[in-house]
């Protein structure tokens, strides 16, 4: 990701966790579970979603992992369930052709 790109990519992702906390906050009923999915990275304790949940609020954190290397401090989680390895993909391959500067002989 090009230098520029990584502070406004942390805002957007900063908004999109308290938009989630938000939006799971007013769900709460009495006698009602509320279940929020998101990525990892969205439900770390020391920054992602939780940290925008009111204090009083009681909610478990359960991550997924694949295969059996820990992805997350055993502190940021509550529980994890265990599911096969996925062979390893970059994701943002594409995103980095698109970005790279054009061959002037191969346009």
């Amino acid at each position: 990701m090009p230098e520029a790109q990584i502070t406004p990519m942390a805002r957007v992702q900063l908004a999109k966790d308290a938009l989630m906390a938000h939006t799971a906050q007013s769900a709460i009923q009495p006698g009602k579970t509320v279940v929020l999915l998101a990525g990892r990275g969205h439900v770390l304790r020391s920054v992602g979603i939780p940290t925008w949940l009111a204090p009083s609020s009681s909610h478990l954190i359960a991550m997924a992992q694949a295969g059996p290397k820990a992805q997350a401090e055993a502190s940021e989680h509550d529980f994890v369930i265990q599911t096969p390895a996925v062979p390893d993909k970059d994701y943002c391959a594409k995103l980095r052709a698109q970005w790279a500067p054009s061959d002037p002989q191969n346009p």
